[in-house]
């Protein structure tokens, strides 16, 4: 699962650098690592507040990366407390806070039935509005929901790059 969650991390980090105008903050993990090594420093590190953050046109995305391999559905659990808190944090501030979920696995007979495609894989991004996605009653999502209720990143399959143009559009939920 690792190769995927960097695969995902690096197309959209290439796909956000091709974007015109944009401030990037690449937020390392730095901190894990540095705990690995030196246990007794835990308790000076602050906990990362999510993956990236992006500044285009005066308005600030806080951005989480979430990479489905196993399941055609994405558990809010996956989430960490503080990753929620910041990415509302960042919407409460008058930005935006995303979670975006790659699917990202080959598809069974069963699941093929299920999604009613030929298809042997499947490689699909949603953008999930942080205040859409923790009001909801869910804590499990279903891509079935996600094609209904969030909004798909397009990926372009020439340049492997994701059309982010769609998150500065998207209204935050009041």
């Amino acid at each position: 699962m690792a190769n995927n969650e960097n695969e995902f991390r690096k197309i959209f980090l290439d796909s956000a650098k091709s974007v015109k105008s944009i401030h990037i903050v690449d937020i390392p993990d730095d901190a894990k690592r540095i705990v690995a090594i030196h246990p007794e420093c835990a308790n000076l590190i602050a906990e990362k507040a999510y993956d990236l953050g992006l500044l285009r046109k005066g308005k600030y995305l806080g951005i989480e990366l979430k990479n489905e391999s196993r399941n055609l559905t994405w558990n809010i659990s996956e989430l960490k407390p503080h990753q929620k808190r910041n990415l509302l944090h960042a919407a409460k501030c008058g930005g935006h806070g995303f979670v975006l979920v790659r699917f990202k696995k080959a598809l069974s007979v069963r699941d093929r039935k299920r999604l009613n495609t030929k298809k042997f894989a499947i490689d699909i991004a949603f953008a999930c509005d942080i205040v859409k996605l923790t009001s909801c009653k869910l804590t499990s999502f279903s891509i079935e929901y996600m094609l209904e209720n969030f909004q798909v990143l397009e990926l372009n399959e020439f340049t492997k790059k994701y059309d982010l143009e769609i998150l500065w559009k998207i209204s935050p939920k009041k």
